[in-house]
């Protein structure tokens, strides 16, 4: 376990802010799911030796958060659902490997993170590290034959596994390819027997979608909780 102690008050309130991480062995991960662990790409410092060092060797860091899960058995689509899924102009592929150049799939995450207006980007060089380490499958989405989003899920061996990142052009926006992409990992995951497809962390009115959909669940801090009147309030 290790904690990294990065902002705190005590003179009119009292605020701990302490992040949490920790390593395990590759048979204990589904312990680490099971206990709302999750392991990341990315670290909350860019040029921390420690981050560094690990993710040279091998080492996978997992942190603690409000992460959130689907139980893929107890996913049912809404009928607008699957009468959206049925009239879509868009067509999709799933893949193990990437479909296109680095290059262009760098510009894709450019334009949706200006659409969201996402102040920490990722430059290129550490965007291409992302890539550098784990088992993925990708699912690819095409409208009028050219690639428009990519969603990237990890699989962690035949433990669980965890949709990692949706990105859009946003060039057409009327096309819901978001919508799409949360009703088709769902169906991914359950296709290859994992009951559960995590969908990283709960925070703001942004992951409030994540709850909209059957067989949701967050994790607590001591538990994982299917109230989700309490995680709309949390977010």
């Amino acid at each position: 376990l290790y904690f990294d102690h990065l902002i705190g008050k005590q003179s009119q309130m009292d605020l701990l802010y302490s992040f949490v991480s920790a390593t395990f062995e590759d048979n204990e991960w589904q312990m680490a799911f099971d206990n709302g662990w999750t392991p990341c790409f990315v670290w909350w410092k860019n040029d921390c030796k420690f981050f560094k060092e690990m993710w040279d060797a091998g080492i996978w860091i997992w942190y603690q958060g409000r992460t959130t899960r689907h139980k893929t058995l107890l996913y049912k689509p809404s009928r607008s659902t699957r009468h959206f899924y049925r009239q879509t102009p868009v067509n999709y592929t799933l893949t193990d490997d990437l479909v296109a150049d680095q290059k262009q799939i760098y510009e894709i995450y450019l334009k949706y993170c200006e659409y969201h207006k996402f102040g920490d980007i990722l430059e290129y060089e550490k965007y291409l590290e992302i890539f550098n380490k784990g088992d993925f499958k990708y699912l690819n989405f095409y409208y009028e034959n050219k690639l428009i989003a990519i969603t990237r899920m990890s699989v962690w061996k035949n433990v669980a596994m965890m949709s990692d990142f949706f990105w859009w052009d946003y060039e057409n926006p009327e096309l819901s390819v978001g919508k799409l992409s949360q009703h088709q990992e769902v169906i991914v995951a359950r296709e290859n027997n994992f009951s559960n497809l995590y969908l990283g962390l709960g925070y703001e009115r942004e992951s409030a979608y994540k709850a909209r959909k059957s067989g949701f669940e967050f994790w607590t801090g001591r538990k994982w909780s299917n109230n989700k009147e309490l995680y709309f309030k949390l977010c």
